[in-house]
Parts: structure tokens; sequence; C-alpha cells
């Protein structure tokens, strides 16, 4: 587990950098570059979570079954993918066809990017029918499968003729948040957006919050920092959000801590709600560098940096972790310096 998630940081680093210069401008690749480098993250995010869950299981409880082992996750069956041939004569109905057979071929598939051959198959339906490939999705939408490839390619796809399209698919095809960000259609789509929002689900796609961030609506901030509060992808909601409004924000973050209630949520959270001065995050981070194999951990190795930056403390793990407990009582956060200070 330690050399995967190294594997994958260390990926999340170089692609990166070098995308950093394709980021200057708009660039075809660019919704390509974004997607790796997000499934890298929440690749480095499930990791975590699988770490914790194993962790927090008691010693005296076996596991009833070893589940499957990631390695026996398998991608695209390029055999099956590879006997699809596109119609000599693409009407709508053989377009179906062709969209069934490829969804088909992905039903077993396990482990999805969006570098699989669906992808490229798909997008060659063509803008001009957009419309069939979002048929395919209907009451499958939000899950993996065939539709994610599906959802892929009716982003790559999607322009600004097809914004009518877009919008009336938006509630239910929520990735299409990129297209309305793209095309800077967010006020065209401000009331499905808000009301998607309002509800809080469980997860919302970066893009959705961004594009109600976009809206630049004082009106909205209560809604951003409720979902921040209240929502499932506090971290991603907050480095929206924070920039985007005017006040109120160390009070939500504050609460979006007292929310977090599983180990993963709080150790997405720490850095944040220590920075917002919410010393229990920071307490919750000093006590977990000193537990064992706390180096092993791809959140706490985040956490160094963190807990130097909101204390101004240099030295090793050891000395800070001393330091801490010596000085604990004595800390008092000062907003101006957004540091806490050892008060006299």
């Amino acid at each position: 587990m330690r050399n995967g998630t190294r594997l994958i940081v260390i990926g999340c680093a170089v692609w990166w950098c070098l995308s950093a210069p394709l980021l200057a401008q708009y660039d075809p690749r660019m919704d390509l570059i974004l997607e790796e480098l997000q499934q890298l993250r929440e690749s480095v995010d499930a990791l975590t979570r699988e770490v914790h869950e194993l962790r927090d299981r008691p010693a005296d409880r076996p596991a009833a079954r070893a589940p499957a082992r990631r390695t026996e996750f398998h991608g695209p069956d390029h055999d099956a993918l590879a006997e699809i041939e596109f119609p000599a004569d693409p009407v709508p109905d053989a377009l179906r066809t062709y969209i069934n057979q490829i969804l088909r071929a992905t039903e077993n598939q396990q482990s999805y990017s969006s570098r699989d051959p669906q992808v490229d198959m798909l997008m060659r339906v063509g803008g001009d029918h957009v419309d069939l490939l979002l048929e395919s999705m209907r009451g499958h939408s939000r899950g993996l499968g065939g539709h994610y490839h599906a959802r892929k390619a009716v982003i790559r796809l999607a322009d600004e003729s097809h914004k009518e399209l877009v919008l009336e698919h938006l509630p239910d095809v929520q990735a299409l948040a990129r297209v309305v960000v793209r095309f800077g259609w967010e006020e065209d789509a401000k009331d499905i957006l808000l009301d998607g929002l309002a509800a809080i689900p469980e997860y919302l796609p970066n893009d959705w919050i961004q594009a109600v961030a976009n809206l630049d609506d004082p009106e909205v901030q209560p809604l951003l920092l409720n979902f921040l509060m209240h929502g499932g992808n506090k971290r991603q909601t907050y480095r929206v959000v924070s920039g985007h409004v005017d006040e109120g924000l160390d009070e939500a973050v504050e609460e979006a801590w007292r929310q977090s209630r599983r180990d993963w949520e709080r150790n997405q959270m720490a850095p944040i709600a220590a920075l917002h001065g919410v010393q229990d995050a920071l307490d919750y981070m000093v006590r977990k560098l000193a537990a064992p194999h706390a180096e092993d951990d791809h959140s706490m190795r985040e956490w160094r940096p963190a807990i130097i930056r909101v204390t101004g403390f240099r030295g090793s793990t050891t000395d800070l972790i001393d330091w801490y407990e010596e000085n604990r009582d004595a800390l008092a956060f000062d907003p101006e310096q957004g540091r806490y200070i050892v008060s006299e």
C-alpha cells in the first residue's frame, strides 16, 4: 500500500508539472489533463481510506472474507471492443446499436480511465448525435459502467451548439457542469445549479461547485458555505469556496470540521481547519503524527508542512511534538498572522 500511494503521489506531481504550460490558455487537452489529475487525487484518497478502515477494524474481528485484490480489477476488454465496428451508414438506429455494443462490452470492467478506448470509440458518434449518447445514459447517468465513457465522450464533444441539450440533461448528468463552466453558461443554468447544491447530495462534481461560485452572487454564498459544512467532498469544496465568499468562512470551516465524522474526512479537513483557528484540528494532527506508522500515511506526510505553516516551528517531527505538548495550553490563534502564537 505504501509503494502504491507513493507512486500515485509522484504521478500527480509529475503530471501537474508537465501539464502546467498547457493550462496557461485553453487547450482541447486541458480537460483530459484535469480528468487524469483528478483521478490520481481520488486514487490517493481511496487508498488512504482503505488504510484507515483496516487500522480501525478491531484486532479480534477477523475479516469474513478477503476482499478482491486491487490488482485483480481489470480494465477494458480490448478483444471484445476490437470486434465492434463503426457502422458504414451511421444513421441514428445504427449508432444506437454501436453505442449499446460498447456499453455491453464494458459491463464487466472494474477500473476506469478517461484514456480507455471506449471514450474515443464513442466520440466517433460525433457532435451531431450527442443526444444519442445522453439517451444511452438514461437511468445510469451517475454510475460507472460504460456510462462513465459516454459521459467523457459527451463532455469532449459538446460545443456551443449543444447548450439547450446540455442544460436539459444537467440535473441528471451532473458531470455536464464541466461544459457549463467551459462555455460560461452559469447564468442560464443558475436555477438547476442552485437546486442541486441546496439538496446537499453526498457528492457533487467540483465543476458544479465552481459553476455556482462563478455566478459571483452574494446571495448564493450561504448555499456554498452550507455545502462546505454538510456536503460530502469538503476539501474540494473549500478550494473553490474560499476564493468566493466575503464572510462566514471561518465559522463554516469550523462546522465542516465538526461534521467530519470519518477518519479520512478529518484527515482532509484538519489542515484547513487548523489554518482557520480551530485548535482541535491542530491537536488532532499532532496526535496523529505521534502515532505509530504515521510516516506511512499520505495525509500525515502533508501535515508536517501544514503544522509548520500555522505554528512557525521548525525542527524534527519529534521536536515538533514535544514543543506542541509543552505549549499547547498557551497557544492562541492570531488571525492576522494566520498562526498560533505562544502567549506570555
